[in-house]
């Protein structure tokens, strides 16, 4: 017979695997164990199964937690970081006064480098 007319069950549309679920008793002939060491060998994938979940669940909840820290911290900063502009802002304007201030006082000063001479003459630091 040649590969061509040989027939398989997929070739009738039927699956190539039983994909209902087996006893205990039918997992344990096919591969020649009793049916307690099938039993123990679910037991014991449920118990892996249930720890991993808890495992996946404890991770996405440190995640999130991290999540949470991470926005706070954020905000704090987005806070800090308005505070730092007025601050900035109000020294730019006192600067700009002082300026002013400054350049006021040093065009007036040849005008009272006279007064001052004279203050400075009637003025004694040391009373006699």
């Amino acid at each position: 017979m040649d590969a061509s007319t040989t027939t398989s069950p997929s070739s009738y549309g039927l699956p190539l695997f039983n994909t209902s679920p087996r006893t205990p008793d039918e997992i344990a002939r096919i591969r020649g164990t009793t049916s307690k060491q099938v039993e123990k060998r679910r037991e014991q994938n449920r118990l892996s199964q249930r720890a991993y979940r808890d495992r996946k669940e404890k991770y996405q909840r440190e995640l999130e937690d991290q999540i949470a820290e991470w926005k706070q911290k954020q905000e704090e900063l987005v806070k800090s970081y308005a505070s730092q502009t007025e601050e900035v802002l109000r020294l730019k304007a006192q600067i700009e006064v002082l300026r002013t201030e400054v350049v006021s006082l040093q065009s007036g000063l040849p005008a009272m480098w006279g007064q001052v001479d004279q203050f400075s003459q009637d003025f004694d630091l040391v009373p006699h």
